[in-house]
């Protein structure tokens, strides 16, 4: 009689063991699949810039974790675009984000104690690197190169006077060492004439068993010592020839670069001749102003800039941007972008890597960006630095 009393109850555990089987079976499996939809979720505001994926991992399927990768159907959902994000600050969002985080970077390399000196601070450097005057081949130089006389712009002239500096031909030199070629005379010029042509040297004998090649490189730049103004006029690199030459219609492969390349090196020895033959101190740095600018990705850097709501780029004075502005205003980031464009690397390396010579650490506390109007009419834009002592 027990017995059968006891059968009902028997079968009443089986039924609820069954029960809580299927029950726990079907729960793990939700669970594993809203893993795998929160660990999709997760990469695609990952990807999108909204948000950051969670610390802990998501745990996939045993299956997954068993035999590999998920299949296309269970995991690998397509991501897309997350409507209303937030708009970029510019229409060249890669190219300023880049430039501001690259400027970043080079406010604390003029600030940093141990940066790395630059190897060239004599003159002989250039001769062994290919590098010439014009009218005079390598490594026969004069002892003193002769600077050229440079005349200045009307707009040039009244900048220069709002800035207290003198616009003399004779304070202001002009020095522009060629990469690889120079200009030749049939017979001894006679006064006024034109050269007649230029021959282009091969470097077989320069450097330690290393032969550079023809690049025709430029770097010509006004100095003022006196006023400490360093401006940068026609400068083309190396390198930059080197891509030309490379992309041209009828494709040439020219080069390589010499070590001695980098335009803030060239211009650093040109600083030191200026500043040798007009009498001044090679600490005396106040301005560096980036002339007309051509490079496309300096312009394109301030296309993004033009493009910011009340930044667009007007008349001297234009606008004036601070390093010390705070850190996430959007007068910083111009600031650190213009700094960071291919226009502002070579002032941060200048200063940086050349501290010993000038004897005082040095950087840039502002810079301004405005336009002038050119000759053929167009509108030419300009950055213009301004250099302090470094606080410590």
């Amino acid at each position: 009689m027990a017995i059968k009393n006891r059968a009902p109850t028997l079968w009443y555990m089986l039924l609820l063991l069954l029960v809580l089987f299927t029950t726990t079976t079907f729960s793990r499996e939700v669970t594993q699949d809203i893993s795998v939809h929160d660990f999709q979720n997760g990469l695609q505001a990952a990807a999108n810039g909204t948000s950051k994926l969670p610390e802990q991992s998501f745990k996939l399927p045993d299956a997954v974790e068993k035999i590999g990768d998920p299949t296309e159907t269970t995991t690998s959902a397509p991501i897309t675009p997350i409507p209303d994000t937030p708009r970029p600050i510019s229409p060249y969002p890669t190219a300023f984000d880049n430039a501001r985080d690259k400027g970043g970077n080079f406010l604390i390399l003029m600030t940093c104690a141990n940066a790395i000196q630059s190897p060239f601070v004599q003159r002989e450097s250039l001769f062994d690197n290919g590098w010439c005057t014009l009218g005079f081949p390598p490594k026969i130089e004069p002892p003193s190169p002769v600077p050229q006389a440079y005349s200045f712009g009307d707009e040039d002239i009244a900048i220069l006077k709002q800035l207290g500096i003198s616009s003399e031909k004779d304070d202001n030199p002009y020095y522009n060492w060629i990469h690889g070629k120079t200009w030749t005379y049939p017979n001894q010029p006679t006064k006024n004439q034109n050269p007649q042509g230029f021959t282009e040297l091969t470097y077989g004998d320069i450097g330690p068993k290393q032969e550079y090649g023809l690049t025709k490189a430029t770097y010509g730049n006004v100095f003022n010592p006196k006023a400490g103004l360093i401006m940068c006029k026609i400068n083309y690199s190396p390198q930059f020839k080197i891509s030309t030459a490379k992309n041209a219609v009828v494709p040439q492969d020219i080069g390589p670069a010499p070590p001695l390349s980098k335009m803030s090196d060239v211009l650093w020895l040109q600083w030191k001749d200026a500043v040798a033959a007009k009498g001044g101190s090679l600490g005396n740095i106040k301005y560096f102003w980036r002339h007309h600018v051509v490079d496309n990705d300096s312009k394109a850097i301030m296309d993004a800039i033009a493009g910011i709501p009340e930044n667009e780029i007007i008349d001297y004075p234009g606008k004036t941007y601070s390093m010390t502005a705070p850190i996430l205003s959007v007068e910083r980031q111009i600031a650190q972008a213009l700094l960071g464009s291919p226009n502002g690397v070579a002032v941060a390396f200048f200063l940086a890597q050349h501290r010993e010579e000038i004897g005082t650490w040095k950087t840039v506390s502002k810079v301004q960006l405005f336009k002038t109007d050119s000759w053929n009419g167009r509108a030419d834009r300009h950055m213009l630095f301004s250099v302090v002592d470094v606080e410590k």
